[in-house]
């Protein structure tokens, strides 16, 4: 899937400023996460942590390499990575930064107090990667690891960890431990904690594949499909999702199978699947929802929309996304 668009961006010290977030903020923490780890570009944008002795949080932490004259991943390297995928995963997510030193102080957290820069930096990341799936179980999805370059061989390694859909994960090189990120550090999860996140995770998780394609029956015509499987752990019931096509001249459907034509209740070309009997069962596989067959006036530009979909039990996604012919988007 290509990368999304943010529609904002955020400053080191935006960031700074924020509230230390007590409390999951769900889809909104997600986006002033991956905002302020985009922020992150340059030695410069860093520097600002140590002058200002800023301090770690609920969802960032610092982090100084053992030996950073090579790029290699050390015992101290894998605990620590480790730990901060489970921690931050099992809490609201967080921003893990590789290079920069820390004190320590008896009253207050741990903050930044110097940038120590890695050494063959692109190995180190590369051996981060190479990790991900030994460090957790389950494996924590969706970590980002980037380097914030030095010189041409050195720098810095920012490491996004998202809140998972899947808690609790056990840090398997950290004691074989479940960790949970706090204003003050790791700590380990209590056996309530550990109740509550199991007890979560038989939930379901649908993901949605779209597909746009020449209709081969009348090649004026497009067929677009909507596809959906469930990946996470609970059977997805009363699920539905919400197709808003943007930005193009008008469309006159010609055939619709499985979903709705909402268009006239809405400003724009609309299509909704909702399903209130059937079940979608954990087992990974795309199971067809619907298709809608289309003429418009300009095939050659990309079919902008907005996708919502939900099920019980599963927080509501959504992804704007431009598509051409010919061509699919998981999501």
């Amino acid at each position: 899937m290509p990368a999304l668009s943010l529609s904002a961006t955020m400053s080191m010290r935006d960031f700074g400023r924020l509230p230390r977030f007590k409390g999951s903020l769900g889809a909104q923490m997600s986006d002033q996460l991956r905002n302020f780890f985009n922020s992150l570009q340059t030695e410069a944008d860093l520097s600002p942590f140590c002058t200002e002795a800023r301090e770690e949080d609920l969802h960032l932490e610092f982090k100084s390499k053992a030996d950073s004259r090579n790029g290699d991943l050390g015992e101290g390297e894998r605990k620590a990575f480790s730990k901060a995928l489970s921690g931050f995963a099992n809490a609201d997510g967080g921003v893990l930064i590789f290079g920069v030193k820390t004190r320590k102080a008896t009253d207050t957290p741990d903050c930044a107090s110097a940038l120590h820069p890695i050494e063959n930096v692109g190995q180190f990341r590369v051996r981060l990667l190479d990790s991900i799936i030994q460090a957790t179980q389950p494996a924590v999805d969706g970590v980002r690891i980037e380097v914030i370059a030095s010189t041409d061989t050195s720098g810095y390694v920012k490491c996004l960890v998202p809140a998972s859909d899947k808690p609790p994960h056990r840090a398997m090189l950290a004691s074989r431990e479940y960790w949970r990120r706090t204003t003050s550090g790791h700590l380990k999860m209590e056996h309530y904690e550990l109740e509550d996140a199991f007890g979560r995770r038989l939930r379901p998780l649908l993901k949605m594949r779209v597909q746009l394609l020449s209709d081969t029956a009348d090649p004026r015509r497009e067929r677009l499909t909507f596809f959906l499987k469930n990946e996470g752990r609970g059977v997805a019931k009363f699920s539905g999702f919400l197709c808003l096509i943007t930005g193009t001249a008008p469309l006159t459907f010609s055939g619709i199978t499985g979903l709705t034509d909402v268009s006239k209740l809405n400003s724009t070309a609309a299509l909704v699947f909702s399903d209130n009997v059937g079940v979608i069962h954990p087992n990974g596989i795309y199971l067809s929802a619907g298709e809608a067959v289309f003429i418009r006036e300009n095939r050659d530009a990309p079919l902008s929309m907005q996708l919502n979909w939900y099920a019980e039990n599963m927080a509501a996604r959504q992804i704007k996304i431009d598509l051409r012919a010919g061509t699919a988007i998981e999501a």
